[in-house]
């Protein structure tokens, strides 16, 4: 995903940091979070340049949760949102961000050692005419 204004990501549910959902990493502080369904621009506002992330929780969070804050919080300092631009969904096997259906082939023909893909593509029972 690549994230502009934020407004089509959902913060904890998509993946828009790295390649995991922010809920996989931090599952402590997502059961903890008031904001699950939220998208990037509902938890947040301008101030001057800058963008604020504003999350809350359910409750105040105990000692032994903080080491996942503190993770938490170096992640979001390293991402915010940009004032311009849509979200895009990005294809990340092809050079270019353009999903193309032969790189789709390419990857499950290689996940699958070349013996489901096939499979999986033509075995639907389609009438040639309707």
């Amino acid at each position: 995903m690549k994230v502009r204004l934020g407004a089509k990501v959902k913060f904890w549910e998509d993946t828009w940091i790295g390649d995991i959902p922010l809920n996989v990493i931090l599952p402590r502080l997502y059961a903890r979070s008031n904001n699950r369904e939220q998208t990037l621009i509902e938890l947040g506002s301008w101030i001057s340049e800058k963008w604020c992330w504003k999350l809350s929780w359910r409750r105040e969070l105990f000692e032994w949760e903080k080491p996942q804050l503190i993770e938490f919080i170096n992640i979001l300092i390293h991402n915010s949102l940009h004032r311009e631009g849509e979200d895009t969904w990005i294809w990340k096997d092809e050079e270019r961000d353009n999903y193309m259906v032969k790189s789709a082939y390419i990857k499950l023909h290689n996940t699958f050692n070349g013996k489901i893909v096939t499979h999986l593509i033509f075995t639907y029972n389609i009438a040639n005419k309707v």
